[in-house]
Parts: structure tokens; sequence; C-alpha cells
């Protein structure tokens, strides 16, 4: 192991742009999808997606500074919560046939949630050891 560190700004700034996409895309698009291929209501579909991004969004703060590792690691273990549940999800929208932008939505949060949860091990991987006193 080398003793420098890999500079953390590339990788922080395309987790920020790929975080709120993220949260954009499911705030505002999934619920859009999902009020156009059924009869869902639109002001309560994004109630309910703020219900449910309640502890991501708690995490906001944490993503956009990038400091605490250990944050970081509590983020990304809640990543691989939802990336769990979204996989899951997709899986048996698949095999019901479900409309065809129901199901590319979900691939694409799911393929949101894989960037998200590889960007944050690549900048927990680059972040200086937590061990070490500075």
């Amino acid at each position: 192991m080398s003793n420098t560190h890999k500079p953390i700004a590339s990788v922080h700034q395309a987790l920020i742009f790929v975080w709120l996409s993220w949260l954009l895309y499911r705030l505002v698009i999934h619920v859009m999808i999902l009020g156009a291929t059924t009869q869902a209501n639109m002001f309560y579909g994004v109630l309910w997606q703020i219900l449910v991004l309640l502890p991501v969004l708690a995490f906001t703060p944490t993503i956009m500074q990038a400091k605490s590792a250990y944050r970081l690691i509590l983020a990304s273990l809640l990543m691989l919560i939802y990336l769990a549940g979204v996989g899951v999800f997709f899986a048996i929208r698949l095999y019901e046939n479900a409309p065809f932008w129901i199901k590319m939505g979900l691939g694409m949060e799911v393929l949101f949630l894989l960037l998200i949860n590889v960007m944050l091990m690549a900048l927990i991987k680059r972040l200086p050891p937590m061990y070490k006193k500075q």
C-alpha cells in the first residue's frame, strides 16, 4: 500500500450528481410513470415517496460533505438495502409482465442505486484511514 492519497473530488462530484439525479427521479419521474400507467393519485404518490425516502434524505448532508467515513459506510449500507428492495421489486415486475414503462423505470432505479453504491465504495476507499491519527 502506498501512503499517497488519491484525490476524492472527482468521485465526490460524480456521487453528488448521481445522488441528486436519483432523488429527482424518485420524487418526480417515478411518480409520474406510476401515475400515467395506473390510477394512482399524484399527491399521495409524492407523499409516499417522501415517507419512504426519509432515511435517504437524512443522509443527504453526509453525501454532500463526504467527510466522515463512518457516516458514508452507514449511507452505503442503507443504499444497499434500497438496492435489494428495488431489485426484488424489479424482478417481480419482470415476471408478472408489468407495463413497459414500469419495468423501464425500475430498471433505471436499479442502475442509479448500483452507481451510487459503487461510487460510495470508491469514495470510502479513497478517504484517509479511520484508524490513523492525523
